[in-house]
Parts: C-alpha cells; structure tokens; sequence
C-alpha cells in the first residue's frame, strides 16, 4: 500500500517499486487480503493384478502441479514438510501487483508413485494345508 524500496536495500531497484515512500505522511500500511488464486492440475494412473493365488498387487502413479497465491493460509510458522529448505512467502512482495507471488504451492508434488499388496489366506494358497481351519485359514499379509 505505501511500499518501497529505498536505494541502501535495493541499490538496483525493484522491479514496479518507487525508490521512496508514495506517501511520506503514512508509515507501515498494513492491507488485509482474503482473495487468492490457487490452481491444481492432476492425473493419476493405476494398475491392478489380481492372481488366483489370493495374491493382489496395485501400482499407483500420480503426476500433479499445484499453484498459489500463498500457500498455508499465509501462516508463516506453519510451513508443509519438515525439512523446509525454501520457507513459504507469506506476505506480498510488491504491493502493486499482487499476483507477483503467484507459483509453485508450497505441497507442490509433482511425481508420486505408491505400491501396495494384499496376500489373502496366505496359508492355505502356499501349500500348507494341514492343521485346523480356525488357526491356520483366514491369514491376510498386506503392505503399503
């Protein structure tokens, strides 16, 4: 609202910023905004092999792109991820264009891939057949 970048800080400018405050009267100009773009583009492919054995696999691959304005609500303490080596911009760069932060979201995942399997009755399909129905029959070994 009253932004700019003074020559000791941006020596090179700023691209769209006045060098000195538009109005000296004012100080820190502090604007409330709840407008905001975001964007999301996805497309997931799977695959699934079901053998006579009792044996299942699945195979999951999704290609995503996710874009914002400001990803987390703004909220600068809580960034997506543990090891965050590229904090989120929680406040507006140049107050001129508002939509100059708009990227990347922070949860962008552009490759994931998942893998699964479900292995029912495990005892009986691999060839144990011998013992009572209620120890043995029933088994189920899954993974993620």
């Amino acid at each position: 609202m009253n932004g700019y970048c003074p020559p000791s800080v941006c020596p090179n400018g700023f691209v769209g910023l006045p060098s000195a405050p538009p109005n000296a009267a004012l100080g820190t100009v502090s604007q409330y905004l709840s407008a905001a773009n975001s964007n999301y583009n996805g497309l997931t492919v799977s695959l699934q092999r079901r053998m006579t054995s009792g044996l299942t696999f699945n195979l999951n691959y999704t290609w995503s792109h996710a874009l914002d304005d400001v990803s987390n609500g703004g909220v600068a303490n809580l960034p997506f991820g543990i090891l965050v080596t590229d904090p989120s911009i929680t406040t507006i760069q140049n107050p001129f264009n508002i939509r100059g932060n708009y990227g990347s979201a922070d949860y962008d995942v552009r490759h994931y891939l998942s893998a699964s399997f479900v292995y029912t009755d495990m005892f009986r399909h691999s060839g144990f057949h011998w013992g009572p129905n209620r120890i043995f029959g029933g088994w189920t070994l899954s993974s993620n």
